[in-house]
Parts: structure tokens; C-alpha cells; sequence
């Protein structure tokens, strides 16, 4: 198995399908923590650090729409990636007004889901959660330049980082 390159909150509440999804997901590199309803989920959640949620919508004690709004609260930058069977326009919305970043319905590709994870994860490493960005430069492409600074999070999960990028 490969070497762990990211913590994925899973949270399904059909037991076959999240057992197919974290075996692919782990045996990509993964670690993945899996949750079978919302408030389950929201404890762990605000115990623990994760790089990215993946979260179904109808849920028991809580679902994914109200759920996702509570991790909003008390993390504005974690990517969130609905995987549902609701496919109305208006649920969609729904899910994107509460602060989901994607949004995949069922029944879906395993390859699919893992190319926008690996996206979203390639994202945060520019702009890790609770990181800020500062633009210095004269504006011209051929001299600016990207100042990223990584800071230390509550959980102390990264270290103070500076880099820059000449684009």
C-alpha cells in the first residue's frame, strides 16, 4: 500500500458503498475515517484534523446539507465534496450555498471521485486551511510573484512556510 498522502472524512450512511469507497480510497494512499451519520461526524469532526470531506446528503440524526454548514463554522477552507443520490438542480444549490465545493451524484466513478480529490488536495497545498496569500509585484506576468505563508493551525498540524512562485 502506498504512503499516506491525505486524512479523508467519509461520511456515508450505506454501509456497502462506504466500504467500496474507503478500500479505493486507502488503497490509494489514503487514510480515511468513516462516519455513518451527521452528528457522529461533527463530533469527530471537531476532535480531529482532515484534509477533505466527502459527505452524503440524506442522512440519519443530521443530514449532509446542515452538517456541512456546521464544519463551515468552524473551518471556512476544508474542501467538502458532496456524493449523493439527490440530483435536482434546486439540491445542488443547496449543497453549493452551504459551502460544498463539488458536488457528485450516485451512482458514481471511482476514478472520477479521485481525480477531484486529487485537485482539491493539490489546491489546499498552495492554500492550506487557515493559510493566507499575499500578491506582491508590479502586476506583469514576467515579475510577479506569489508570496504563500502557511500558519500554524490550532491543531499544529503545519509549520510556518514561506515560498515563492515566479509565474
Amino acid at each position: 500500500m502506498a504512503t499516506t498522502r491525505a486524512n479523508i472524512l467519509l461520511v456515508e450512511d450505506d454501509m456497502n458503498l462506504a466500504f467500496v469507497t474507503k478500500d479505493n480510497l486507502e488503497n490509494k494512499g489514503y487514510a480515511v475515517q468513516h462516519c455513518s451519520d451527521g452528528i457522529s461526524c461533527l463530533e469527530l469532526f471537531n476532535k480531529e484534523q482532515f484534509d477533505l470531506c466527502l459527505l452524503d446528503v440524506m442522512l440519519p440524526k443530521m443530514d449532509g446539507i446542515a452538517l456541512a454548514g456546521k464544519m463551515r463554522e468552524k473551518d471556512k477552507n476544508i474542501p467538502i465534496i458532496f456524493v449523493t443520490a439527490k440530483s435536482m438542480l434546486e439540491d445542488k444549490i443547496s449543497g453549493f450555498k452551504v459551502g460544498g465545493d463539488d458536488y457528485i451524484t450516485k451512482p458514481f466513478s471511482i476514478d472520477e471521485l479521485l481525480f477531484k480529490i486529487e485537485v482539491f488536495l493539490k489546491r489546499s497545498v498552495v492554500a492550506a486551511p487557515g493559510a493566507g496569500a499575499e500578491i506582491s509585484g508590479s502586476g506583469k506576468a514576467d515579475d510577479c510573484q506569489w508570496i504563500i505563508r502557511k500558519h500554524i493551525l490550532a491543531t499544529q498540524r503545519t509549520c510556518i512556510e514561506s515560498k515563492k512562485i515566479f509565474c
